[in-house]
């Protein structure tokens, strides 16, 4: 259903349609429905029920879930009941209800048509997993959240028929199908490249220059192991945690959602279950695998990377099988904090070799206001610290000002180490290519196991590393929109 109609407004929908004589009829519904279906040029997902005020809520709450189906349904039977007052009546409710469809149904099927051909092998998938972001690339920094499961091309394409024009008038559809044009087969990009001329005609608009593939994406498959764990409210000591594994820009598949609370000590336990006992993880297709550990503040700084686990009866630690980061739970469930970030990271995306590297050596190096400043900078995406953050109930310190500039990335020493051997071990590593920390640090804790060398600094990082398009669920599905 539409965000902006509720059950209410879609009750008055339903009452509206039954007042048409031939819409109380299970027969003529079936006509009409018919015929939708060969409009639209795909079946509706409609659940028929045997009372008619059921089966009219079935049909009119699945046609609301696909733009311009409830125009469409409305066209057909005007068409059988051309000057009834009760048709008439309906289409004054649509007029306010709903917006005028930015296709019109030829443009919709033969869009759709052509996802169906994408879908069926025209596009990798490597490019169908990348669909959200080619979502976020169309709507632009500013644009609402993909607040809907995506399985197909068609999902995304409903949903941006939904979102207006952006900030410079351009049509997010048109961005959207240029970004698939730009990785389909010759064919097929030749009639996407056609379509989109042809709608962009008749709005009257130019079809936005745009480049093929969003700009500083890695084009491998990868793949994340991602544990939330979240405090319980009833045990100051317990954290409900859950489980996803996803690959690259695809939904989460969930492996664990707990609702008894699991204490500290047991992480390594159920992180070696998952590792190595569950199917979906161990029978995955990709090789690499980063874990993910989504954090309240004060679980930041535990050594997650230091864990241990043995697969096949051979103890070691985590972080030299894996690239092993954490991520902000208060980012997560913070609309306006996940937007600071958002925007910091679709600069980050475009302008990586440009990025900044801010330096803190000591703890009072900067004011807090100071480094707000400082990292409200565009180029200003990765924090370094010497010295892990405060402890304590929420601090504000420079984690807290990094929350609040939206800074994507932060690296810090989990014990305060000296300028002259934080800075020199790390200048390098720090120097470009900042989109590949994680598998970088990772290759610092095995330098660190190999010399033997428990004060390496590889043995004490963390790594906050958020990639703002890659939302875990569940705040894919139930995040506001912004």
């Amino acid at each position: 259903m539409p965000s902006w109609l509720d059950h209410s407004e879609a009750h008055r929908l339903v009452l509206a349609f039954l007042q048409i004589g031939a819409m109380r009829k299970r027969r003529t519904r079936d006509l009409f429905l018919a015929t939708l279906n060969r409009q639209l040029g795909h079946v509706l997902p409609v659940s028929r029920h045997d009372e008619d005020m059921f089966d009219m809520y079935e049909i009119v709450d699945a046609c609301l879930a696909y733009p311009g189906a409830v125009h469409a349904l409305l066209a057909i039977v005007e068409k059988f009941h051309e000057g009834s007052r009760s048709v008439k009546a309906v289409r004054e409710l649509v007029e306010e209800l709903l917006p005028e469809p930015l296709l019109e149904p030829s443009e919709r099927r033969d869009l759709y048509q052509l996802a169906r051909v994408l879908e069926s092998g025209a596009l990798g998938p490597d490019d169908l997993a990348m669909l959200p972001l080619f979502y976020r690339e169309a709507v632009g920094e500013f644009g609402p959240p993909l607040d809907r499961v995506v399985h197909s091309i068609r999902d995304v394409l409903a949903h941006l028929e939904e979102v207006p024009a952006r900030a410079d008038d351009t049509v997010p559809l048109l961005w959207f199908t240029g970004l698939l044009a730009g990785r389909a087969q010759q064919d097929t990009a030749a009639a996407l490249h056609s379509w989109n001329e042809r709608l962009a005609l008749r709005l009257g608009m130019e079809i936005p220059r745009l480049s093929a593939v969003p700009s500083g994406r890695a084009e491998e498959e990868c793949a994340y192991l991602i544990i939330e764990c979240r405090p319980d409210g009833a045990d100051p000591n317990g954290y409900i945690t859950s489980a996803w594994l996803q690959f690259s820009y695809e939904q989460g598949i969930s492996l664990l959602r707990e609702d008894s609370p699991r204490y500290l000590h047991e992480l390594p336990e159920l992180l070696e279950s998952l590792l190595v006992q569950n199917p979906q993880v161990v029978n995955r297709h990709v090789d690499e695998l980063t874990i993910e550990f989504v954090l309240p503040r004060d679980l930041l700084g535990l050594p997650f990377d230091q864990y241990q686990y043995a697969p096949s009866r051979f103890p070691r630690r985590l972080g030299l099988d894996h690239p092993v980061v954490v991520r902000s739970l208060e980012r997560m469930r913070d609309q306006q904090l996940r937007r600071a970030c958002q925007r910091k990271w679709n600069w980050f995306r475009q302008n990586s070799e440009d990025a900044v590297v801010t330096w803190v050596v000591r703890p009072d190096q900067y004011g807090l206001e100071q480094l707000y400043a400082l990292l409200s900078e565009h180029s200003q995406t990765c924090l370094a610290m010497s010295h892990p953050p405060r402890e304590g109930p929420d601090p504000v310190d420079e984690l807290h000002v990094c929350l609040q500039a939206g800074t994507p990335i932060v690296l810090w020493c989990r014990v305060e180490t000296a300028p002259e051997d934080f800075v020199p071990g790390l200048r390098e590593l720090l120097a470009t290519d900042l989109m590949s920390l994680p598998r970088k640090i990772q290759d610092l804790r095995r330098h660190a196991a190999q010399l033997a060398d428990a004060t390496h600094l590889g043995n004490h990082l963390t790594l906050l590393f958020e990639d703002a398009d890659r939302l875990p669920e569940p705040y894919i599905r139930f995040r506001s929109p912004n």
